[in-house]
Formats: structure tokens, sequence, C-alpha cells
């Protein structure tokens, strides 16, 4: 639809350097009907995999065919999930009803929709606007962001886990006292759901950063009330507060809690 799309644009950047397949999700999770592949050793494995994986597990659901087993390595297989990422599917992979002057391609995924080809080959040699420069299209920006809300949520789950290993785990701190323990509960279920959207939502940026701010909002609010409950009680201690400082050191926005 637009050959002034150069492919480089996609390729990850160099601190994502690890990640060689791009793909998009549909309503039945991975399409794989056009995705981003590096020429490398890892690929080359993923795709012998992919081919005989059907032969040695002959008992499991292929509803997808080579789809599903691609769906399947590159979300649980620990050779294949880390160098994968699942990126916004209307960059190079977009059906009919979502392209846009300017978008990289069309994909026509079933049998029933290919009549539609002649009609945008018509739409293409009659409408202006199809083909424009990548600087006028909306690429940049939306890879710009892509990348640094998966940045940004790969430094929240890491600097969470950093806090739990040596001692603040803001779970832990909420599940002591009753008024804090709902809070905590709360939490553990954002801090797992966020922790599942870094891997498996990264194609849905807005819904990814909403997940982030949940996450830090409550933890903030769970090591805060707890604070105030011990000093209410007179248990406050120089322990704690270093280690309520050192979580602290992860956040850079303030606490949601008036009064601190």
């Amino acid at each position: 639809m637009n050959q002034e799309i150069p492919l480089e644009i996609f390729e990850p950047p160099s601190d994502f350097s690890h990640k060689n397949w791009l793909a998009g999700k549909d309503q039945n999770g991975l399409n794989a009907g056009a995705f981003l592949l590096r020429v490398n050793q890892w690929s080359f494995n993923l795709l012998t995999r992919t081919i005989t994986y059907k032969l040695y597990h002959p008992e499991q659901d292929y509803t997808f065919e080579e789809q599903s087993v691609l769906a399947w390595l590159t979300e649980d297989a620990d050779e294949f999930k880390d160098g994968s990422i699942y990126v916004p599917r209307t960059w190079f992979n977009a059906y009919r009803h979502e392209v846009k002057p300017g978008q990289l391609l069309c994909h026509f995924p079933a049998p029933e929709n290919k009549w539609h080809i002649s009609t945008w080959l018509k739409a293409l040699k009659s409408e202006p606007g199809y083909d424009r420069p990548v600087a006028e299209t909306s690429y940049l920006e939306e890879i710009k962001r892509f990348w640094d809300v998966k940045r940004r949520v790969d430094k929240v789950i890491k600097g969470f886990e950093h806090n739990v290993n040596r001692g603040a785990d803001p779970v832990l701190f909420g599940m002591k006292h009753d008024e804090t323990r709902g809070l905590a509960e709360d939490f553990g279920s954002w801090f797992r759901k966020l922790r599942m959207g870094a891997s498996q939502m990264t194609d849905d940026a807005n819904r990814l950063e909403e997940m982030i701010d949940k996450a830090e909002e409550v933890s903030s609010i769970i090591l805060f009330r707890f604070f105030g409950v011990l000093t209410k009680r007179g248990q406050a201690n120089a322990k704690l507060i270093e280690a309520l400082m050192q979580y602290f050191e992860t956040h850079n926005d303030r606490p949601p809690v008036v009064g601190f």
C-alpha cells in the first residue's frame, strides 16, 4: 500500500537488539500473516522447531496450524520468548478495514477476503495519498512510543523485584495490618497483570501504561498507609523508614497521598 516505508524503521533499538521476532495479534491471538524475523541462528532454530513441532506433539490442538505452534514457542518456550515481542499489528499486518493512507500493507487473511484485493488495487491507482514518505505518517511517533513504554514497564518491574529482594516488598508490608491488607492483595493482582502485560500486551501501549500507573499508585498507597499505621501505634523504626525510602528510589512521581 505504501512503497515509501523502509522496513528498517521497525528494527528494534540497540537496547532491544535481542528481539529477533516481531509480530502482531488479532482477536485470535498471534496472526502470522506477516511478521519480521532477524536472519540469524535463533530464527533458524525457531523455524525448524515450528515445522517439526507437530511431529513430536501430535496430541495438541492445532487450530491455526503452524501459527498455533509459533504462538506457543514465542510466548512460552524459554529458548524463544525473550527474543520475541508483540508490536501493533497494523504496523505491517493491517486488515482491509484498518488500512489508512500511509500504512505499509493490507493483509487479506482468509479466502473470503481475497476478492477485496482488486478493490484496493483500484484505490491505489485512483485515490491519492496512500504512497507518502514515512515522515508524513504516524509510524515514527508510534514506534518511538512503543519502545518507550516497553522500557518503562521493564524498569518498573525490575524496580519492584529489586525492592522485594532487599526487603521493601509492598505486599509483605501491606499484609501486616488489616488496614492495608486489601490494598496489598490488590497490588499483588495488579503486579501479576503487569508482568503478563510486559510480554503479552506490548502491542497496546495505552493499556499497558494504564496498568503501570495503577500498579505504582496502589503500591505507593500501601506503603504510606502502612507507614501511617505504624506511626500511630508508635512502631515506626529506622529500619522501616530506610526500607521505604529505598523503595521510592524507583519512583519519579510523588505518591498520591495527601499530607506526607
